[in-house]
């Protein structure tokens, strides 16, 4: 039986799963059975007619509680919450012993959307959304299979994409790719939207209108990144430095008020 996800249907097969809850159980397993015993065995007949010097038995039994303790919350943690693509569905869950379970079936699915490290799954019953850290670009894209592909446009270079007399306020450039060497960008800002390429799939990107911008989370020492609230969604973009985020900052906001 595999506690870390919840029970399967018979012949369903899992494609691929949060890659956090499978590292933990063993380490974990190891390190309560290996508590458990050493506390068990120091209670022993044996050892408490002979003590090792200088150590009380008292101080002994509390040392195993502890680390089973520790490995309660180890095991609690790894197993709070946590989602998993089948054959048949897409699973996601919180709890530890008994878990709330919410899924979709693959042929329910209207819709998927990538959104800075989650990736949103919608369809009959429902929305849930899936923590992708660690996850390769990949390996998301063969489990997903036949499901509706992540909304977005493709990607090109700006030149491509930008309509007829849209003009680019600022731009981002981004590290040359192989992958796709045409498009040596990661944001841009023109007097009629926003672009900004999926930070898990390079060959889409989002096309936010200006008017449909609700709000702007400006960036700050502790967090490098932009965040546009439009249409429902929190947008996300992470240059990795403070200024580019703030020159970002100050084009969205140019560019709105030439809209207003």
């Amino acid at each position: 039986m595999n506690w870390s996800v919840p029970k399967l249907e018979p012949g369903e097969a899992i494609i691929l799963r949060n890659p956090a809850l499978r590292d933990p159980w063993g380490v974990v397993l190891l390190a309560t059975s290996v508590m458990a015993f050493m506390t068990l065995f120091l209670q022993s007949d044996h050892v408490q007619a002979n003590p090792p010097p200088g150590l009380s038995s008292i101080w002994l039994f509390l040392g195993g509680i502890f680390g089973l303790t520790v490995g309660a919350v180890f095991l609690s943690r790894a197993t709070t919450a946590g989602w998993a693509i089948t054959d048949r569905r897409v699973l996601a869950w919180r709890g530890v012993l008994r878990k709330e379970v919410m899924e979709l079936r693959r042929h329910e699915i209207d819709e998927t959307a990538l959104n800075a490290d989650d990736l949103m799954v919608r369809g009959v019953g429902g929305r849930l959304w899936l923590n992708l850290k660690g996850i390769r670009d990949d390996a998301l894209q063969s489990a997903l299979g036949d499901i509706a592909p992540p909304a977005g446009l493709k990607t090109a270079s700006l030149n491509r994409i930008l309509e007829q007399g849209e003009t680019v306020i600022w731009r981002h450039r981004a590290f040359w790719n192989w992958r796709f060497p045409a498009a040596p960008w990661s944001a841009a800002v023109t007097d009629r939207r926003v672009l900004l390429r999926r930070l898990h799939d390079r060959t889409r990107y989002d096309s936010i209108p200006l008017g449909s911008i609700k709000e702007i989370e400006a960036p700050h020492e502790g967090s490098h990144r932009v965040y546009l609230h439009a249409n429902g969604q929190r947008l996300e973009f992470r240059p990795g430095n403070l200024p580019a985020a703030e020159r970002m900052h100050e084009a969205i906001k140019t560019a709105t008020k030439g809209t207003a």
